[in-house]
């Protein structure tokens, strides 16, 4: 017979349950009548089961309407703890100037080229700052005291980001009354303007567009802003049709000689110049021509900055382009900023189509020099056109900084122009792909003075490499031993152990673990996202970190400083 089954606590004092006898288990297979006897036990047996069942639905009953008041009594504890956890958050009580911070970071985070220089190895794009779903509006509308500091805070509301449809620019947008409200909230701080257009799905490719008498008017939404130019300080402008192209034109004529802050300008042209008819000579935008506070400038696109804009080219002194054409013009562009400290170039994704005979991209002066230019930034595309010729003749005595993205070895003339730089270089940036270890060796014994080296697509060949010693010194790395700042990113393939041997070597350890004296690295950096570094390597490489050398795993590419 199978053993009772215990009440498992639902009442101490109820008997222990029998279950049926084995021979009950027999008659319940068969159609006939048990024994009068068997039938009066287990109608007993019945009787007692019935009873012992009653009473466990009402135990049932009873806990039930127990777990219904127990979970009332939840919901209603946890409304007294929201309660009490809202008079006693912490937020509540940060004082006005920590929120004025979480404020701006709300605004700054709304997208990633909310920066005053954008990022151009990506496509640029805003949100548009009228959304009443988006900061500053909503920190306005939490309470009362929010709504006081966002007020105050006139900063917070200087950014402005129109953003439409191709052709938007004549229609009237409906957040004009929202525009003029935000203007007037952003008091007299210094102005962040984005105008964006973008192409409709199945828009029609542009054809160089002949102007006509009769030009569209311009959207209400500019003209307002137009008024408010002498704010400008920074403005980026995407045109990705001839027709906005055409209104901006109109628009930058209106604010001409009234952009007196105007220090960062950009300008993203997806389309073709329009032309003058019956001249046929390019709608030039004039309007920057005076803008005295003018030192940045950024250009996407592929027509020559110079053929469709004037700029007091003289006074830029950070210059960024991502080219997506060749020209001798650019040339002289680049050679127009006599003050250029900057340069960024990203070249072309495809070759134009045809090619551009070679001596259309000859430059004309001798030997062009440019003194002041102490960064520059290369991310060509394909090794022939203006970045090919500019590189053979181009004189850089003082730069100190230079980065060179994926394929810059390809580069027709880099060789020499990196033997004209080297004496002068500190910090390089380099993707090793494609680069043999004998092309590093090469290019780096050339730099006796780095002081800076990051480099990208790292393989085993230059960890050997700068794990090298010089023959009559064993503690005496061959190339650049005063590098103090080391940076690998995006690695491929290498042994950790010889990682870690060529830190030891450039940190002076000796084989007992001291730290010699002539030890020149202070900071390594890495970021590696296919975990190539073991974790036993990782934390070695920590173990090495002193009040000298510092040790960051979480490092940014240089990219994302463009």
């Amino acid at each position: 017979m199978t053993d009772p089954l215990p009440s498992r606590g639902i009442n101490a004092c109820m008997p222990n349950i029998i279950p049926p006898p084995q021979e009950a288990e027999v008659w319940c297979h068969t159609n006939a009548c048990p024994p009068r006897t068997t039938v009066q036990r287990y109608a007993s047996a019945l009787g007692n089961i019935r009873e012992h069942h009653r009473q466990i639905a009402r135990d049932i009953s009873e806990r039930v309407l127990e777990l219904v008041a127990l979970r009332n009594q939840d919901k209603l504890l946890q409304t007294y703890m929201k309660t009490y956890e809202k008079i006693l958050n912490p937020v509540r009580y940060l004082p006005d100037v920590v929120l004025r911070e979480i404020f701006r970071l709300c605004v700054d985070g709304m997208d990633s080229q909310s920066s005053r220089i954008p990022n151009l190895l990506g496509d640029p794009s805003h949100q548009n700052s009228l959304h009443p779903s988006a900061a500053p509006w909503t920190l306005s509308q939490v309470c009362h005291r929010w709504r006081d500091i966002a007020l105050s805070c006139t900063s917070l509301w200087s950014r402005i980001a129109l953003v439409c449809g191709s052709g938007g620019f004549v229609r009237t947008g409906p957040g004009l009354n929202q525009l003029i409200l935000q203007l007037q909230r952003s008091g007299n701080c210094p102005l962040a303007v984005y105008i964006q257009s973008f192409r409709l799905p199945l828009y029609p490719v542009d054809n160089p567009l002949v102007l006509g008498p009769h030009p569209h008017p311009l959207s209400p939404l500019l003209i307002s802003l137009s008024t408010h130019s002498n704010r400008w300080e920074t403005l980026h402008i995407s045109i990705s049709s001839c027709l906005d192209f055409q209104l901006v034109h109109k628009l930058i004529t209106m604010v001409k000689g009234n952009i007196p802050v105007l220090s960062h300008l950009s300008l993203h042209i997806r389309c073709s110049v329009p032309t003058f008819v019956p001249s046929g000579q390019p709608l030039v935008i004039d309007g920057f021509a005076f803008a005295p506070k003018l030192r940045t400038f950024s250009f996407w696109g592929a027509t020559d900055p110079s053929r469709c804009l004037q700029l007091p080219w003289d006074q830029v002194t950070d210059f960024r382009v991502h080219w997506t054409n060749t020209g001798h013009d650019y040339i002289q562009t680049i050679l127009r900023m006599s003050k250029l400290k900057i340069w960024v170039h990203i070249g072309a994704f495809d070759p134009p189509n045809p090619p551009l005979p070679f001596v259309q991209l000859q430059v004309v002066q001798a030997q062009p020099t440019l003194e002041h230019l102490h960064k520059l930034w290369l991310f060509p595309a394909y090794s022939t056109g203006t970045t090919r010729s500019l590189l053979n003749v181009l004189t850089v005595p003082n730069l100190r900084t230079l980065c060179l993205g994926k394929d810059s070895n390809k580069l027709l003339g880099i060789n020499a122009f990196l033997a004209r730089v080297a004496p002068t270089l500190r910090s390089l940036c380099v993707d090793l792909d494609g680069l043999t270890r004998v092309d590093v060796e090469r290019i780096l014994s050339s730099m006796p003075g780095l002081r800076s080296l990051h480099v990208s697509s790292v393989r085993e060949g230059f960890i050997v490499a700068m794990g090298s010693t010089l023959a009559e010194d064993k503690e005496t790395p061959c190339l650049v031993p005063g590098l103090r700042e080391l940076g690998i990113f995006f690695p491929y393939e290498f042994t950790g152990n010889t990682l870690l041997q060529m830190v030891k070597l450039r940190l002076g350890c000796t084989g007992s673990g001291s730290r010699a004296r002539h030890s020149q690295l202070r900071k390594l950096l890495y970021a590696d996202p296919r975990h190539h570094i073991d974790e036993i390597t990782e934390r070695q490489l920590h173990l090495l970190r002193s009040d000298t050398f510092e040790v960051d795993g979480t490092a940014k590419h240089w990219s994302a400083f463009l």
